[in-house]
């Protein structure tokens, strides 16, 4: 496939507190090699990379509570609404030019983020001296970590899942930096490759990662300002929960659960990473979670771009862009085995508004985080992982155990599965997470009330046509 190389916007970076970038704004197009004279112009390419990342087009809202959650088939306000703007969608007629159209820049703004991934790899190794102590590994590793991320997304949405068979095309591996043609790479040519880049990453921030092995031992105040804020950077942990994800979308349980534990501990163990299981007795105050973010994307018009589809405005008229659910099923679903709701339930979602409640996750002015990686979710990978059945319920029970859920004891390994897979639904809705969820195991059913049927090519987006018709692929 042929990338072009993107002339990298020179970022400004506004911190006034230490749990967030606050700020990012477009300066001036700059050369790489004028960008690239020390560690501040590589750690604002690295920004303007999750600048790309936050838009409305990716993880700001199409590959989150968005797109992705309305293939997930969450959303019950889309049904029997023909001039919904999503009613394409979960038809998954990929073909319809609505869908073509919104599926384009996924591929295109993904491609552009690697590009510049690339660029700064190019020039990174060039004089290692010209960063502080601890700067050039965090940074390389980051870089490296974060083309396998974006690597791997591009996989879930436009491969077939593994289970499906690996010998097959799959999508390019962009890693040179350059406007050459890059050829189709097989499912597990990409996989390889992701593995490769992880390891490597892991290596290099290891040490000095103020969010990894050695946070406890790091003094705060001799951090490097540009190694601050670490929770919103593809951070050593981060890296270790995407090789996590990595191994279980192939197959490979035993790996998964060994990444996994190196952040939460044997099945009797304590969290070893600088993240926590969240109790929701607080869950008004933090919808979100953010004790357990491994790592997050700050975006500061959340609310803004989630009002569209969750506001006041979308609930009225035809309705055209509202995306809520039942009431009745958001009761049936986050009904406790006591007969009481869940607080997810009462807390995750909004007033209703003619029987449905809309998603209230990121409905707060001053929530501005998109999770990507929660340790919430390294729990159940590792009770899905664990083949001792006695391990993986207590895996499973201390994710529960923070949920006000009551324990489960002497189930089956089919029957834990079953209770696996509906709490993944109930935590991870708004995040984009689910389609994925579903797609690993080609599901025959998916949606919230598993009663849709799937078929395999309805996991599989097209690739845009535009890249064979030019020549690209």
């Amino acid at each position: 496939m042929k990338i072009r190389i993107f002339q990298f916007l020179l970022i400004i970076v506004l911190f006034s507190s230490c749990s967030d970038y606050l700020d990012v704004s477009p300066k001036a197009n700059v050369k790489a090699e004028d960008l690239f004279k020390d560690e501040s112009g590589f750690n604002d390419a690295l920004v303007g990379v999750y600048t790309i990342m936050s838009t409305k087009s990716l993880y700001g809202d199409v590959l989150s509570y968005g797109y992705l959650d309305v293939l997930a088939q969450y959303y019950t306000s889309i049904n029997n609404n023909e001039q919904h703007r999503f009613i394409n969608a979960v038809e998954y007629d990929y073909d319809n030019i609505t869908e073509e159209n919104r599926i384009k820049p996924i591929w295109s703004d993904h491609y552009k983020a690697i590009a510049n991934l690339n660029a700064i790899l190019e020039f990174i190794d060039s004089d290692s001296s010209n960063f502080s102590e601890g700067v050039y590994e965090v940074f390389k590793g980051e870089t490296l970590a974060l083309r396998a991320y974006l690597h791997f997304n591009l996989l879930r949405l436009f491969a077939q899942a593994p289970v499906l068979g690996t010998d097959v095309k799959a999508i390019p591996y962009v890693d040179v930096y350059g406007n050459e043609p890059q050829p189709e790479s097989t499912i597990a040519e990409v996989l390889a490759k992701i593995k490769s880049d992880l390891e490597l990453a892991r290596t290099l921030m290891q040490e000095n990662d103020p969010y990894g092995p050695n946070y406890e031992s790091i003094d705060e105040a001799t951090v490097p300002r540009v190694l601050e804020n670490r929770q919103f950077r593809m951070n050593y942990f981060a890296a270790t929960a995407l090789s996590a994800q990595v191994s279980l979308y192939e197959g490979n349980h035993e790996i998964a659960l060994k990444y996994a534990q190196e952040i939460i501990g044997t099945a009797d163990g304590v969290t070893t990473a600088p993240v926590s299981l969240f109790r929701f007795a607080s869950i008004s105050e933090d919808v979100l979670a953010g004790s357990e973010m491994i790592f997050g994307l700050s975006i500061s018009k959340l609310s803004e771009y989630s009002d569209v589809y969750f506001g006041i405005d979308a609930a009225s008229g035809q309705k055209t862009n509202f995306l809520a659910i039942n009431s009745a099923v958001i009761d049936q679903i986050y009904t406790s085995s006591g007969g009481s709701v869940e607080v997810r339930g009462m807390n995750f979602f909004g007033a209703s508004s003619g029987g449905l409640r809309p998603l209230a996750k990121f409905e707060k002015e001053n929530e501005r985080r998109m999770p990507q990686f929660r340790i919430s979710e390294l729990y159940l990978l590792a009770a899905e992982a664990e083949s001792d059945i006695t391990n993986a319920l207590a895996y499973y029970n201390a994710f529960t155990a923070n949920r006000g859920i009551e324990p489960q004891g002497n189930v089956s390994r089919e029957e834990l599965d079953v209770l696996i897979n509906k709490e993944f639904q109930k935590e991870f809705i708004g995040e984009g997470k689910m389609f994925f969820f579903n797609k690993r195991k080609n599901s025959e059913t998916i949606g919230i009330l598993q009663d849709v049927d799937m078929v395999p090519e309805n996991y599989t987006l097209p690739i845009p046509a535009a890249e064979y018709e030019f020549g690209n692929l």
